[in-house]
């Protein structure tokens, strides 16, 4: 299987690129008859692969990949079979997309303490308000091009703002 999405991606063509880009689902009957994907259809068939099918995961906001499905026997995925991976593949989207977003409410969380310790830091160093820290981080991360997160995590590490002359202690 891993070696079939290695030959999808090096060659830029085959089913599972087609359901992800191109059209929903991609159903193949018959590896040895099917004409779309020559190349790819070769190496499936070296390594017992007779049909597949495609389909897409997506959301209405974006694609999250394809969900791809081999068989060792010719219409392997007809009727009650396609049925029940087209279900499956609404369960694997809805699982994806909740990682997704629990993956990215814990970077936000976490990108947000860091962002906190920053304007302490920096409320504590310069005796400026938190508000004023967080100005001064915002504006560092645009005049510099850097993001915000960023700039924040220099700022917990090094207890200063980048640039700025390390305090000399005697």
């Amino acid at each position: 299987v891993e070696r079939l999405d290695a030959v999808q991606y090096a060659l830029q063509a085959g089913p599972c690129l087609d359901a992800a880009f191109e059209r929903e689902n991609v159903v193949i009957h018959d590896v040895s008859t099917d004409r779309r994907w020559p190349r790819w259809a070769d190496e499936a068939r070296q390594a017992g692969v007779v049909s597949a099918m495609a389909i897409r995961l997506s959301t209405a906001e974006e694609t999250l990949g394809a969900l791809n499905l081999y068989g060792e026997q010719p219409h392997n995925f007809d009727g009650d079979t396609a049925d029940i991976a087209l279900i499956f593949a609404a369960h694997a989207t809805e699982a994806m997309s909740k990682a997704r977003l629990v993956t990215g409410l814990r970077t936000a969380l976490e990108t947000r303490h860091v962002i906190g310790i920053a304007q302490g830091v920096l409320a504590a160093r310069y005796d400026i308000s938190y508000e004023r820290a967080f100005e001064v981080l915002h504006r560092y991360s645009n005049d510099h091009n850097l993001k915000l997160r960023d700039v924040a995590r220099t700022v917990t590490e090094t207890r200063r703002l980048p640039g700025d002359e390390p305090e000399v202690t005697a």
